[in-house]
């Protein structure tokens, strides 16, 4: 009796750690892939040529929303500031950019933080 509880024992270990070492790096990838995402929507939205938008000394920041739908597109929620036409022109961007991602994504949610200046010269 107690060899086939040892057994047991030993049986539950083993599939418990296969378990794991399969749910891991399957998360770890979608983090790598989510963060990948995240700079390139970064990138995309540093090349906004945003002078005509703002007044001299001005400084604006703007919290973007976006989402991947179940067609693996980034679609933007929402995007919050005080500046329409800072947060149209940001709009009209993403909306051009095309994104590459993988199924995996779908559903997830970003937030992301820009500041915007225009300095005096």
């Amino acid at each position: 009796m107690r060899t086939i509880t040892k057994i047991l024992i030993v049986l539950v270990c083993l599939l418990s750690t296969n378990v794991l070492m399969a749910i891991i790096p399957e998360k770890k990838g979608i983090e790598e892939e989510k963060a990948e995402l995240i700079n390139k929507i970064r990138r995309t939205v540093s090349t906004i040529h945003f002078v005509d938008c703002m007044k001299c000394g001005d400084h604006e920041q703007v919290v973007l929303r976006c989402m991947v739908n179940e067609n693996e597109e980034v679609i933007v929620n929402k995007i919050l500031g005080c500046n329409e036409k800072l947060k149209l022109t940001i709009l009209k961007k993403m909306n051009k950019s095309k994104f590459k991602i993988s199924a995996a994504l779908r559903g997830q949610k970003i937030a992301l933080h820009f500041k915007f200046e225009k300095h005096l010269k």
